[in-house]
């Protein structure tokens, strides 16, 4: 079915175009559910706006949104990730939970970086004013202060603080 266009993509059972509008498809609940579920042999994805929290758009496995929500983005933007509730004021923009054991990976190649910056600004020595950083060439750990290295702790276990070789076991 092509809806707006005069040759509908053939791998597509619909295909929508409208170059004039910003919005090619509007999915309207009134009291329920407004969602979209894409099913594949039993496996359910689905993507839309719960009724009873219409401030927050779910992604969820399962053919509801609310009822084991795994992904949802609210209406100021925050990410929460197994959960609807945000974290702390202070650093809520992402919210990771799960009712066991917790974390996030950052997963890079074997002689690349793992990093995590620290910015206050989006340009110059204002994008990077602190840092965790893994080595994985070297397997070592290092801490960046006002954009520079505060503290190394190499594959021996050895830290270095103030500088960029660590040299003394901290015990």
């Amino acid at each position: 079915v092509g809806i707006g266009v005069s040759s509908p993509d053939t791998n597509s059972k619909a295909h929508i175009f409208d170059s004039s509008l910003s919005r090619q498809l509007l999915i309207q609940g009134d009291t329920n559910d407004a969602a979209i579920t894409v099913n594949k042999s039993g496996q359910s994805f689905t993507f839309g706006v719960d009724a009873s929290d219409s401030n927050k758009f779910k992604i969820n496995t399962g053919n509801t949104v609310g009822a084991a929500d795994h992904i949802t983005i609210d209406t100021v933007g925050r990410l929460l990730l197994g959960t609807t509730t945000e974290g702390n004021a202070s650093a809520d923009n992402l919210t990771v939970a799960d009712s066991g054991d917790c974390g996030l990976t950052l997963r890079s190649g074997t002689s690349n970086y793992g990093s995590i910056y620290f910015s206050d600004g989006t340009s110059g020595d204002s994008e990077l004013k602190g840092q965790i950083e893994y080595n994985h060439s070297t397997d070592a750990l290092s801490i960046y202060t006002a954009g520079s290295s505060a503290m190394r702790i190499n594959s021996s276990g050895n830290v270095g603080i103030g500088t960029t070789s660590a040299n003394s076991l901290v015990s």
